[in-house]
């Protein structure tokens, strides 16, 4: 199994906080394409939004006019920056202090 490195001007893997990666996304960075076509599929192939980030992040790389990939990071981020203030916004020591008159 090929160690999951980064490729260049790019972040690694692991930083993308993925650590036990699919069957697929493992194959898709084993396989390192360079090809657009390569990475649009294993995107279409995968679940997790995080594994399907790094490979439209990898199109963009390939090629930086990509629409649909550049499209594509931006729903991803945008969902992650609205989950991420859902969890913020609903903790409950957040609604404690709320209901404290904070």
């Amino acid at each position: 199994m090929k160690t999951m490195n980064s490729y260049p001007n790019r972040k690694l893997v692991h930083e993308y906080g993925i650590v036990n990666p699919s069957p697929v996304f493992q194959q898709a960075v084993d396989e390192d394409s360079n090809r657009v076509s390569d990475w649009e599929w294993y995107a279409e192939q995968l679940e997790n939004e995080i594994e399907r980030l790094y490979c439209f992040e990898r199109i963009i790389y390939i090629d930086p006019s990509n629409r649909t990939a550049l499209k594509a990071v931006q729903t991803i981020k945008n969902a992650k920056r609205v989950q991420s203030a859902d969890i913020r916004h609903s903790s409950p020591i957040i609604r404690l202090f709320r209901g404290a008159g904070a």
